[in-house]
């Protein structure tokens, strides 16, 4: 039996504040995320949505940011696949760029000034 006022821990034996011996949940800490994840990122992006050449460096910076990532073991490996996806698809797309450009060169080229 247990003593009045003394816990179950303490009256078998164990004398240990509960605060100091108590077992906390094991948090892995990761270190913050890379800059050339950031900078990965933000250029797939632009090269996705508006200067189409830069999904190429975009990618390549991605992909070197995952590998890091991954090597560091810090945080941003989902925005660093995020740029590859955006990289990828704005490579796949920058014919299409290409085409709309020399489209509309080739359009406004031949209006001619109105007087």
């Amino acid at each position: 039996m247990s003593e009045p006022g003394v816990g179950a821990h303490e009256a078998n034996g164990d004398h240990t504040n509960r605060a100091e011996g108590a077992s906390s949940p094991t948090i892995e800490t990761r270190s913050p995320t890379p800059g050339i994840v950031v900078v990965g990122f933000v250029l797939s992006v632009l090269g996705l949505t508006v200067l189409a050449p830069l999904a190429v460096p975009g990618l390549i910076v991605s992909i070197v940011a995952r590998r890091t990532v991954k090597r560091l073991r810090a945080a941003g490996g989902g925005l660093a696949l995020a740029g590859i996806v955006c990289g990828a698809v704005g490579l796949v797309a920058l014919p299409f760029w290409i085409y709309l450009v020399s489209l509309y060169v080739h359009v406004f080229s031949q209006m001619t000034p109105v007087k």
